[in-house]
């Protein structure tokens, strides 16, 4: 579902990836495992831009500086699992 730039997919193996975009000069990855009932952060991956030199952005993982290489191999590494269908289920009463 895509809602206000934020996009999930839940992987092959579990892992949720939430990607957003908070405007034109900031977005990143977010990565999730399910335990129980509750989401557990595993890595956090954000690109920034700033308008007056957006074409020099910076990348972060877990909130410290990393290269772009770093960055979308992260991602990539990720996404290799490939993704998991859903089998959407309706129940009423």
């Amino acid at each position: 579902d895509t809602i206000s730039g934020t996009t999930y997919t839940v992987g092959a193996d579990g892992t949720i990836k939430v990607t957003w975009s908070s405007s034109a000069f900031e977005s990143g990855f977010d990565y999730y495992k399910a335990s129980g009932a509750e989401a557990v952060l595993l890595s956090s991956q954000k690109a920034m831009a700033d308008i007056e030199n957006a074409d020099a952005p910076q990348y972060f993982k877990d909130g410290a500086e990393i290269s772009e290489e770093e960055y979308f191999a992260l991602d990539s590494s990720y996404d290799a699992l490939g993704s998991q269908p859903l089998n959407w289920v309706c129940v009423t009463e």
